[in-house]
């Protein structure tokens, strides 16, 4: 969560917008468009709201990320629980395809409750396999995912870090100009704050990965 209070942002918008007043873009309707940014931000870059969580596995391989998640990450760890295994063994990718090669019957593999390895295809974002099968009775690991922001009121933090604040800036103004872009010179505005907006998100992810222990910079 960040610190800058979402009023803040719309503000900001009306002045560029130059309806202080609220005639033409009710504070409420910018509002929603800032909720609507932060869904958006998260959906394009999945780090800007992860979060560690334990969940409890369902039986056999398949498993879904909690309800408010909108893309797997990864699991870290299993999770003891007393009267259960007390394993904390740690939880490595794998290639599906080399576990379908190797061991074709993996999904009808006798259950063990100690996950050794998690399968993920991007294509299905809400969807990870495990390895081994799990029992019935469910067993706990730590999940890392993406989740949906929660909706911010107009005195409250927005949900994301202050870093995206001037992408959500542009998003609010990309929506505010899409009202009138049958109009010519709102329909340029309105591209130009969405490019702005897509730069900004790349430029953080560009960021992040220049920041990463041991990468060198020339």
């Amino acid at each position: 969560m960040g610190t800058i209070i979402a009023q803040k942002i719309v503000d900001q918008a009306e002045t560029v917008l130059q309806d202080v007043t609220n005639v033409r873009w009710p504070a409420e309707e910018l509002l929603d468009w800032l909720n609507l940014g932060q869904v958006e931000i998260v959906r394009l870059a999945p780090d800007a709201n992860a979060v560690t969580s334990e969940i409890k596995l369902d039986a056999g391989t398949k498993q879904m990320i909690p309800p408010n998640g909108i893309r797997f990450i990864g699991l870290i760890r299993n999770v003891p629980r007393v009267g259960h295994d007390q394993s904390s063994r740690a939880i490595r990718e794998i290639d599906r395809g080399v576990l379908d090669a190797s061991r074709p019957n993996w999904h009808a593999e006798k259950p063990d409750p100690v996950v050794r390895h998690f399968m993920f295809d991007p294509r299905m974002p809400h969807i990870f396999y495990v390895y081994p099968p799990q029992p019935a009775d469910g067993r706990y690991v730590e999940i890392s995912y993406s989740a949906t922001p929660v909706d911010v009121y107009a005195n409250s933090p927005i949900a994301l870090d202050d870093v995206y604040a001037g992408a959500l800036l542009d998003y609010l103004l990309y929506r505010a100009y899409s009202k009138d872009a049958d109009h010519a010179p709102n329909a340029q505005r309105m591209m130009a704050h969405y490019s702005a907006f897509m730069q900004a998100i790349a430029g953080k992810e560009q960021g992040d990965l220049a920041a990463e222990p041991g990468t060198t910079q020339l």
